[in-house]
């Protein structure tokens, strides 16, 4: 059979080349004026002046080392002389340099040679910081004083060497590292002895004021067979002197007081001394009969409690006028039992007058006593019983001028009453 004839596949078609868009000419760059091409040169900083050399200061001369001292003749200690010695103190070293008449008396050093005072006023041998500073310039072997006059006589000092430190120096101790081992144990146990004594002193002391507030409260309870003496004098010589419980203080702490004053209904009022004031305590007499006796027949003064007066009228008077010295409370199961008030009226000058609180209100009004009672109490670093009221409006010229007065011990007063309740 005859084959069959394949047909050609047409060639395919050739696909047109695509043309490439041309890129546009790049721009022509700017051309610089001839005028920026060339920068100016930069002006050449002058060069700095070198600094001169400093001159090398020159070295100093070292101190010559300072011989050991013998062990003295004498005692020279600071504990106390033992009799039958020939002590010399410093106090004799002292006087020795300005006081002619104490030159036979031998120098420290433990020289034979008594020092005779120097009869050239001039010389540095008399002055105690002029030999200082010489005597640390100069090696050792030569003299300690400044050169002589020509035309004046040497002085003994000024020639003669000195193997050892001179006794002419200043007035203070000697250094730590020129005493020998028996001095240094001296000292340290002559410093021990004056501790031991001062504690025991304080012990003392302490224990003679617990002694007599012990027979104070025994003589308050009526036992008077118990006394006691001490450098202070006997209590019995003294029949104000009263023993203020710890309840009644702030500081919850006994405290030594004095009774000024008997009042008419038989109670005793005593006072502290607080810095520029008084704080005031209420105590009856029934409860201390002793006492109260004891001040009576001494001839303690008695005050009696003004009447119940109301101030009438439109005018009150104010009570910023007046001068309280003290602000007595007596305490009964927490509560406040009684208080009386003590204080100067420039109606009636000097005179000291007695009020109870029920008059003081009467006369000056529930709201202005409440006022100035509780500055009182912030002035002597008391926390107040009575709080003022909120508003007060009778605030007169007197009120403004107490302020200025005293506003500064009241602010004083409240800083250290917190500071007494935060140490509780």
């Amino acid at each position: 059979m005859p084959k069959p004839k394949l047909k050609q596949m047409p060639k395919p078609k050739q696909m047109p080349k695509p043309k490439l868009k041309q890129m546009p000419k790049p721009r022509p760059m700017l051309r610089l004026k001839p005028e920026l091409k060339q920068m100016p040169k930069l002006k050449q900083m002058p060069k700095l002046k070198q600094m001169p050399k400093l001159k090398q200061m020159p070295k100093l001369k070292q101190m010559p080392k300072l011989k050991q001292m013998p062990k003295p003749m004498a005692q020279t200690s600071r504990g106390p002389a033992k009799p039958g010695r020939n002590n010399v103190t410093e106090s004799s070293v002292k006087q020795e340099s300005t006081e002619p008449g104490l030159a036979a008396i031998p120098p420290v050093g433990g020289s034979d040679s008594p020092e005779s005072p120097s009869p050239d006023p001039d010389s540095s041998s008399t002055s105690s910081g002029s030999s200082a500073s010489a005597s640390s310039a100069t090696s050792p072997g030569t003299s300690t004083s400044a050169s002589p006059k020509p035309s004046g006589p040497p002085t003994t000092e000024s020639k003669s060497p000195s193997p050892g430190p001179q006794s002419s120096g200043p007035s203070g101790t000697t250094s730590a590292r020129m005493m020998t081992p028996e001095q240094e144990a001296a000292e340290e146990e002559a410093i021990q002895a004056v501790k031991k004594a001062r504690h025991a002193q304080a012990e003392l002391k302490k224990a003679e004021d617990e002694a007599m507030k012990a027979v104070d409260r025994a003589k308050s309870a009526g036992v008077g067979t118990v006394d006691y003496t001490s450098d202070e004098g006997d209590l019995k010589e003294d029949p104000r002197k009263f023993l203020i419980p710890a309840e009644y203080r702030e500081e919850n702490t006994d405290a030594w007081g004095e009774i000024m004053y008997n009042t008419d209904t038989g109670f005793l009022l005593v006072y502290e001394k607080y810095g520029k004031f008084y704080r005031g305590y209420l105590f009856s007499g029934s409860e201390y009969p002793f006492k109260k006796d004891q001040f009576v027949r001494a001839g303690g003064q008695t005050l009696v409690c003004q009447p119940h007066k109301k101030s009438g009228g439109r005018y009150v008077p104010s009570i910023f006028d007046i001068e309280i010295e003290v602000i007595a409370v007596m305490w009964k199961q927490d509560r406040v039992y009684r208080a009386l008030v003590t204080l100067y009226d420039p109606k009636e000058p000097g005179e000291l007058l007695l009020y109870n609180l029920t008059n003081l209100r009467a006369r000056y009004g529930a709201a202005q006593v409440a006022h100035r009672l509780s500055d009182e109490f912030y002035k002597r670093a008391q926390t107040p019983i009575w709080e003022p009221p909120r508003k007060i409006t009778n605030r007169d010229e007197k009120y403004q001028e107490y302020q200025q007065k005293h506003g500064a011990d009241i602010i004083n007063g409240k800083r250290l009453l917190l500071g007494i309740k935060k140490e509780e």
